[in-house]
């Protein structure tokens, strides 16, 4: 059913995605060719607007819960309302808590099993891990900045916030190295006094292990976004990426906690 905009525009209504919540996302399209002609420049769109083929789509003002909108889209890649991505996600989540979980838990098992944990003589926990921890925190900010800045439309800003957030990346993995570097005077111990510097070296080498593995799909979200391939209506690679990384930086700070807990 065709509608109108605020200068009498004829325009047409179609879903082009879900945006959560249990709503769908319907843009007003310019069904007249002519319309698309004119706006035909990105500078001459209007705020929160993007060209797609045969006309112009307005994205402001158009979340519609699915109960009330006859035109919902329905896509074979879904189950439910959790595209197949989404869940694919999900279940790193959960296979990932299993391994972070039970190496806690043979962690913990081993901490209670020894008398003495740390000889006078060995250091400390690194105070560079409260670096780290800050560093995790600036990159989830990011994330989040760049999942903001696409649903707005702004492509420069999004390939800023996801180049700040590989950069944090690596000075995670570059900090860590300085904390590892700061331990090795407690491998020297003899058993079972290096069990406190191993499950160290464990725990923190098992999460850096899952940062690299996180350059994997930053480095493709990069990639796609500096060809503009993300947009307010497209994004979900964006989104799920920005999960992966919060994900981690929860992780870091529970695998913190408790080495501060039982060191």
């Amino acid at each position: 059913m065709a509608d109108h905009d605020r200068r009498g525009s004829p325009y047409s209504t179609r879903p082009i995605g879900e945006a959560g919540d249990g709503r769908w996302l319907f843009a007003k399209v310019a069904a007249n060719p002519t319309i698309a002609q004119t706006k035909a420049s990105p500078a001459a769109l209007p705020s929160g607007s993007e060209m797609v083929p045969g006309g112009v789509v307005v994205l402001d003002d158009l979340l519609v819960p699915t109960s009330l909108h006859p035109e919902q889209p329905t896509s074979g890649s879904r189950i439910g309302r959790m595209s197949a991505p989404q869940l694919g996600l999900v279940v790193l989540f959960v296979s990932m808590t299993v391994l972070f979980g039970a190496s806690l838990v043979a962690y913990l098992i081993t901490r209670a099993q020894s008398p003495v944990w740390r000889t006078p003589e060995m250091p400390h926990l690194p105070l560079g891990l409260l670096a780290s921890t800050a560093i995790l925190g600036a990159l989830s900010v990011f994330m989040h900045r760049a999942v903001r800045a696409v649903r707005e439309n702004r492509n420069e800003g999004l390939v800023r916030e996801l180049h700040f957030a590989l950069v944090s990346a690596a000075a995670f993995l570059v900090c860590q190295s300085s904390n590892w570097k700061t331990m090795i005077p407690a491998l020297h111990g003899t058993d079972p006094y290096a069990r406190y510097a191993f499950t160290f070296y464990w725990l923190t080498a098992l999460h850096a292990a899952h940062v690299v593995g996180g350059f994997v799909p930053l480095g493709i979200v990069v990639a796609r976004a500096r060809r503009s391939q993300y947009s307010s209506s497209r994004h979900e690679g964006v989104r799920l990426c920005r999960q992966y990384w919060d994900y981690l930086g929860v992780v870091w700070i529970v695998l913190l906690a408790t080495l501060y807990f039982a060191t």
